[in-house]
């Protein structure tokens, strides 16, 4: 018996919206038709092969989500919509018995049929003609009394689908974490009383592959702010959520703490996500920028660079509407500080200027530089200066490299020199302070009381007589200081009152390392002619001869 429509190789063909419904509507049309069909019964495992069953499922699953989607019938044909809503639940029911008793087993599961379930039955749950609450109190009554909450019944049956995965949970984290948190978010107590628990579930599952759930509390952070944004949440859930997950990790000691810490955070997130989703109606646009800005810190403080950039956008935009420029400019400068000037290629996070075509982190740097030029233009304040500043410092980055390579090429020369001509050491500053070195003065001290006392015959102290300078060898050029009054080489007056007129005439000199050591050689060659002299002059008569 041939089935219309058969394809082979299932799992690569591709299937484009239009002819998927007018095929899955005939293969669906064809099985009602056959007289073994028996929806209660294991017929269908005869009609269909294995293969072609699965794309059966897979069609058929994209088509009701498709119908669901478009809102077939109009907003004020409830029964029909509920009639339909009823057909689909049955389907779906059906369809997942199926799936787990063919396509759960390791060795024939099928990921995609059951994530395509998954998101079929969240796409039902959360359909707008299926949401009693928004309805008048007689029509809530009305709908309830005939036809029951649909969404409790499919709520539960994803709940025990998820359950029954087993090993293979670890595959749909965390892309399954935004639909369960939709489905959590519908203002149903039962429903997410049912269905929260999948959370810690997921968290359990992940910290038991892992040792920790970071891809499931990044993902739920991201979906959150998007979800409260929306209009979903309120202080009920959040009070249920934290609730639930430490009930439920008080049974689990060794990721007890990391979920107390994670239920914390969300905790917070949810407390500004509401007071921000409170304001944005709000006249007062001052308390809007507060709000933002109260976001755009918790995500600064919990490193979550993706949403702090998307609430920059968020605060200057605000900015702009109240014509501030200088400050949407210094906002969008908050965002440059996270580029750096290379050709790496942008996060797809960082992209939030509009620009559809990839860009470096240099070019988006640029971008970004040039709108912030035309705030503090727009802004008509003297803060234009910044963003010249802003101008001189991507100048001198770019540069940098160039200064680097001359650096590195005047080190080199430096060696090069140094190697063929040798090296001129200078003296040290205390010594060109002083504009003579001290061992220098030192050495001169020294030599003239030797001179003085070689000149007389006593041996006695010198003293600064008229006939002991005339005999005395004509010493180098001192400060009149030394001549006035010569003291014993312990002293330091002198040389106090030389630094004091040195510093007072404000004069320097600077006294290479060759000319020191010739100093030196020469004070050295005087005083041992002067010692010599002395030797050679005869001692006096003894006074008895």
């Amino acid at each position: 018996m041939g089935f219309p429509g058969d394809t082979p190789n299932h799992t690569k063909q591709t299937i484009f919206r239009k002819p998927l419904l007018d095929r899955a509507s005939w293969d669906f049309l064809w099985l009602r038709r056959q007289p073994q069909w028996n929806p209660a019964g294991d017929s269908l495992e005869w009609l269909l092969p294995t293969g072609r069953f699965v794309d059966f499922l897979m069609e058929t699953f994209i088509m009701f989500k498709d119908l669901i989607g478009k809102n077939v019938y109009p907003v004020d044909w409830m029964a029909m919509s509920m009639v339909q809503n009823r057909v689909f639940l049955r389907a779906i029911n059906k369809f997942a018995e199926i799936m787990n008793q063919k396509f759960l087993e390791h060795t024939n599961f099928e990921f995609q049929l059951w994530n395509n379930y998954f998101h079929l039955a969240v796409a039902f749950i959360t359909q707008d003609s299926l949401q009693l609450e928004q309805f008048s109190h007689a029509k809530y009554n009305k709908i309830l009394n005939k036809y029951g909450d649909m969404r409790r019944l499919i709520g539960f049956s994803i709940r025990d689908m998820w359950y029954k995965l087993g090993q293979n949970k670890i595959c749909f984290i965390p892309g399954m974490v935004g639909p369960i948190l939709e489905m959590t978010l519908i203002p149903e107590a039962e429903l997410r009383k049912a269905t929260i628990p999948i959370f810690f579930d997921m968290m359990l599952c992940e910290y038991q592959k892992n040792g920790d759930f970071k891809k499931f509390e990044n993902e739920i952070i991201l979906k959150l702010d998007h979800e409260v944004e929306g209009g979903r949440g309120d202080e009920q859930y959040m009070q249920l959520l934290e609730s639930i997950l430490v009930a439920c990790a008080a049974e689990h000691p060794a990721i007890s703490q990391s979920v107390e810490n994670f239920v914390s955070l969300v905790r917070g997130l949810l407390e500004k996500l509401l007071d921000y989703r409170a304001v944005m109606t709000d006249e007062s646009k001052d308390n809007r920028m507060s709000c933002t800005v109260n976001l755009l810190n918790f995500y600064k403080d919990n490193n979550r660079e993706e949403m702090y950039i998307r609430y920059l956008y968020k605060l200057r935009d605000l900015h702009l509407d109240c014509d501030n420029y200088t400050e949407a400019a210094y906002t969008l400068l908050l965002h440059t500080w996270l580029l750096k000037w290379s050709d790496e290629q942008c996060a797809s996070q960082v992209m939030q200027t509009g620009q559809q075509h990839p860009q470096t982190h240099r070019q988006l740097k640029e971008t970004l530089y040039d709108i912030i030029i035309g705030y503090f233009d727009k802004g008509k304040i003297p803060f234009l200066g910044a963003g010249i500043k802003i101008h001189e410092k991507r100048v001198s980055e770019n540069l940098r490299p160039f200064h680097d390579r001359m650096e590195e090429c005047f080190r080199s020369l430096k060696v090069k020199v140094e190697k063929e001509y040798g090296v001129r050491e200078m003296p040290d500053f205390e010594d060109r302070r002083v504009g003579r070195p001290r061992s220098m003065l030192r050495s001169y001290r020294q030599m003239s009381i030797i001179s003085m006392a070689s000149m007389n015959s006593d041996c006695s102290t010198p003293k600064a007589t008229s006939e002991s300078f005339d005999l005395e060898v004509a010493p180098p050029k001192t400060p009149k200081v030394e001549q006035e009054e010569p003291i014993s080489p312990g002293s330091t007056l002198p040389e106090v009152k030389l630094r004091r007129s040195k510093k007072r005439a404000k004069r320097s000199s600077v006294v290479f390392a060759e000319e020191k050591a010739a100093a030196e050689s020469e004070l050295k060659r005087l005083a041992s002619k002067s010692a010599e002299e002395g030797k050679q002059t005869p001692d006096p008569l003894p006074s008895d001869l």
